[in-house]
């Protein structure tokens, strides 16, 4: 499916599947990233719920709920989380201006959405959930911008057992 849409000229691939670097299938992971990248595809995921811009209206998630448009950014390695913040703010009509769940992070990082929601003027504040990340000099820079706020996950061992094998993160 990433060679046909890669083949159509489509520019991100999300892939809510799961199976991949999480459940120790790292090879299947690089094999599609690889595929991706031979057509100038990005991917966001896999193992990841999807993506909402709510005042485009678009909801690219496997959510059911769209909150309303906000100033908040919110990016989450986990969905779980998002889907419970997600129900909370349609509760409580609180709104985001971009939502987004990163999964794996097999491509798209969590410092590239970071640089997103930065750049997005309707955004004032960044909320990210992280359990780890690669691009950490490169993220640096973005946080003069706006406020971001990093709730991290896998500081204890217990913790960094449960990233693992969640998103197949290395927490650190």
């Amino acid at each position: 499916v990433v060679k046909e849409c890669g083949e159509k000229g489509v520019k991100l691939v999300v892939v809510v599947s799961a199976g991949f670097k999480e459940s120790g299938n790292e090879e299947l992971e690089r094999k599609v990233v690889e595929i991706a990248r031979n057509y100038g595809t990005r991917i966001l995921g896999p193992n990841t719920l999807g993506f909402i811009v709510p005042r485009l209206k678009l909801n690219a998630s496997f959510s059911t709920l769209t909150p309303r448009e906000g100033e908040a950014a919110f990016l989450s390695q986990s969905g779980a989380l998002i889907t419970a913040v997600i129900d909370a703010a349609v509760e409580n009509r609180v709104g985001f201006s971009l939502i987004v769940s990163l999964g794996n992070q097999a491509d798209v990082e969590i410092t590239e959405t970071v640089e997103l929601a930065t750049r997005e003027p309707r955004t004032k504040v960044v909320l990210s959930y992280v359990e780890g990340l690669e691009l950490g000099e490169e993220l640096l820079p973005l946080l003069k911008r706006k406020p971001c706020v990093f709730i991290k996950a896998g500081r204890s061992e217990k913790g960094q057992r449960a990233a693992a094998s969640h998103t197949g993160s290395l927490a650190g």
